[in-house]
């Protein structure tokens, strides 16, 4: 927040004003990235051991 009202204050000390788009595209909140994940599912067969084992 506070690094945009310096740059709004820049702006103003300019008598300019500002791009609203290109403030929204530098301050918008960023999508994280999702990690790729991998899910390897064993054989039915190790289930039927667990059982066997409980």
């Amino acid at each position: 927040m506070a690094e945009l009202a310096q740059v709004l204050a820049a702006l103003q000390a300019k008598d300019e004003l500002p791009d609203l788009d290109a403030l929204r595209d530098h301050f918008a909140p960023r999508q994280p990235a999702m990690p790729a994940v991998v899910v390897e599912l064993p054989a039915t067969a190790v289930y039927d051991e667990l059982l066997e084992s409980a």
